[in-house]
């Protein structure tokens, strides 16, 4: 009985540091749809996102992660003066960009498979 709640303990704690470990990695994703293409970057640990180009224009625009559930995030930031939400769905492989605005733009992309930049 000792050995089965040892065992139990021992896989519960490699369970919770691999889980652990793979969300501290700095991720890329390439996104497009017909009309448009981004370049994103970001790291759950660090709770950023950061767009580093829209089509063929290197930018730095920052969002902040403020949800996150495995790979997935949802995220906050201004783009042009408006606020814009950056929502990445790993199991679809989908990026929306929306504004909340009248005047804003809503986009919304397929991506490829995360790629690891760095890890943590």
């Amino acid at each position: 009985m000792k050995n089965l709640s040892l065992n139990a303990l021992i896989s519960f704690t490699l369970l919770f540091l691999l889980s652990n470990s793979s969300k501290a990695n700095i991720q890329q994703i390439e996104c497009q749809n017909p009309k448009n293409a981004l370049k994103v970057v970001f790291s759950h640990k660090r709770k950023q996102a950061i767009i580093t180009k829209i089509n063929e224009s290197n930018v730095k625009i920052k969002f902040a992660i403020q949800r996150s559930v495995g790979e997935n995030f949802s995220s906050k930031g201004v783009v042009g003066d408006l606020k814009t939400n950056l929502d990445y769905n790993s199991s679809k492989n989908e990026l929306s960009f929306t504004q909340a605005s009248l005047r804003g733009k809503n986009y919304f992309m397929k991506c490829s498979f995360p790629k690891i930049l760095k890890k943590e």
